[in-house]
């Protein structure tokens, strides 16, 4: 299956899909990330972010613990110490997605597989372009 990012609105019903497939932006983050940085951005890593309660969730699958309320101390310990979730306008995020995708297609040997690549990043623009008119935030959260 492999790690994928993907796009959190600050919206429980945003009224728009907010799908990415995000797995080629995983499989090639270190050649993405370079791009980014060079570009004046931070890295996806650094555009991820998440509520204490997806935390708590995402810990409990990655163990194998049916009840996210049974991690353990360690578990419960990090969780306690977590940055609080953190949100960013989507024109950010469009200034992102448009910059490093018009980078790749200049220099498509910049990255792999330019196409996937460029697949993900005009989603996220499409998706960045409606949290936009529509006044959201975001953050990228990573499905493993």
């Amino acid at each position: 299956m492999g790690a994928a990012y993907f796009i959190v609105v600050n919206s429980q019903d945003p009224g728009f899909d907010t799908t990415v497939d995000g797995k080629a932006l995983s499989r090639h983050a270190r050649q993405i990330d370079a791009i980014a940085i060079k570009l004046g951005f931070k890295s996806l890593d650094e555009h991820c972010s998440q509520s204490p309660d997806d935390a708590r969730l995402q810990m409990a699958d990655l163990m194998g613990i049916e009840d996210e309320f049974d991690l353990p101390a360690d578990a419960e310990e990090t969780l306690k110490n977590m940055p609080p979730e953190e949100w960013y306008d989507a024109s950010h995020g469009l200034d992102y997605a448009n910059k490093v995708a018009d980078h790749i297609r200049q220099n498509p040997t910049s990255v792999k597989d330019p196409d996937a690549v460029l697949y993900d990043l005009d989603t996220m623009i499409t998706v960045l372009t409606e949290a936009a008119s529509r006044g959201l935030q975001w953050h990228l959260q990573v499905d493993f």
